[in-house]
């Protein structure tokens, strides 16, 4: 979490930590500003939680965020090795 918040602000993207006032359910990043309608979620599933929880949880975010004109941008292990690899992806999905 604390490498995701430190990307965030170095690359001056506002941002809402474990935001819960959009879906109800806690977001790792809630991007405001230029970003607003955008999510981003790191895929770990808590080893106290069972496989099958944890996949009904992340559905229930994402029809939250459906509902709530959010898309939520799930970041798994791989995308932590060079988070500048997503920055592209969010300029694409981010509201003109």
């Amino acid at each position: 979490y604390i490498k995701l918040y430190n990307w965030l602000k170095e690359n001056n993207i506002s941002y809402k930590p474990n935001d819960r006032t959009k879906l109800g359910v806690s977001l790792d990043a809630l991007l405001l500003e230029d970003y607003e309608g955008l999510a981003i979620q790191i895929v770990q599933k808590p080893t106290a939680v069972s496989k099958k929880v944890y996949e009904e949880r992340a559905l229930l975010r994402v029809q939250r965020a459906k509902k709530a004109g959010i898309v939520i941008v799930f970041l798994d292990d791989e995308h932590f090795r060079d988070l500048n690899e997503i920055k592209p992806l969010l300029d694409s999905l981010k509201r003109s």
